[in-house]
């Protein structure tokens, strides 16, 4: 396995896994394997994308930044498709 999964503690829940998000088994084609940092709880919350661009500029980082962590202040999960690693995640 890669070793930026050690590194950065991503680990991995299956479709036939009891953790896995009931509303993604409600979708069409739901993923059949899910990678995640910290706590897999907050998938009970409701959750919110933040699609972005891989090349953002300073201020686009800062506002991502600050809608993030205002998202999550309101019980807000913030999820990612994981388009190339992300620095910042809900806790």
């Amino acid at each position: 396995m890669n070793s930026i999964f050690y590194d950065y503690e991503i680990k991995t829940i299956t479709i036939e896994s009891p953790e896995y998000p009931q509303e993604l088994l409600e979708i069409k084609e739901p993923p059949q394997k899910i990678y995640y940092m910290g706590n897999i709880e907050l998938l009970k919350r409701r959750c919110i994308a933040i699609v972005g661009t891989r090349k953002a500029s300073q201020l686009g980082r800062e506002l991502s930044f600050s809608f993030a962590k205002n998202l999550n202040e309101r019980d807000l999960s913030i999820v990612s498709g994981l388009a190339s690693r992300h620095r910042w995640i809900s806790p």
